[in-house]
């Protein structure tokens, strides 16, 4: 369900791809999370510090002044080259731009999954469009079951943008 305090958040888009359009520049393109952007608006890039003016917006395939939490959307970009973008970045207002190498979650381990999750587990950790290798510390209880929740903390190989009420998915290491 669409979160109540979703428009007063900072904008974050998660970044899926990243390209360059002749007369127009840099265009990055993804899902807004959170806030609006407006044409001339200043974004950071995180993981990072690059900064970039929207030059135009394209939302749900027509060009548009503003894009909002929920759409699809294309950023042309002033002040940054396609080569400084990466899938799995986020663009976000500047008062927004926190990164972290660490995080708590709630995780419900899948009913079938062969083993239980214990601390030390290397595991892919899939958020927005990011995907970073990390291991899980397990919290409470200190072993999860499959079909059980419990608490982890999640330590990152590198900082990703992700922020509290992110949904996130693991992956075993080998991603099988």
């Amino acid at each position: 369900p669409p979160r109540d305090d979703a428009a007063a958040l900072g904008f974050r888009l998660a970044v899926d791809r990243a390209f360059t359009l002749d007369g127009v520049g840099t265009v990055v393109t993804g899902t807004v999370h959170t806030g609006r952007v407006h044409i001339g608006d200043e974004l950071r890039l995180l993981p990072g510090d690059r900064v970039a003016r929207v030059r135009s917006l394209h939302a749900q395939n027509r060009a548009v002044p503003q894009a909002m939490v929920g759409q699809r959307c294309a950023v042309a970009l002033a002040g940054i080259d396609k080569a400084q973008i990466e899938r799995g970045q986020w663009l976000v207002a500047p008062a927004a731009a926190l990164a972290t190498s660490r995080f708590d979650a709630t995780l419900q381990l899948w009913h079938d999954e062969a083993r239980p999750l214990r601390s030390g587990t290397a595991v892919q950790v899939h958020v927005g469009a990011a995907m970073v290798p990390a291991s899980v510390a397990v919290l409470d209880p200190p072993v999860i079951a499959p079909g059980q929740r419990g608490l982890v903390q999640l330590v990152l190989q590198r900082p990703l943008g992700a922020w509290y009420g992110d949904r996130v998915v693991l992956r075993d290491a080998s991603a099988s």
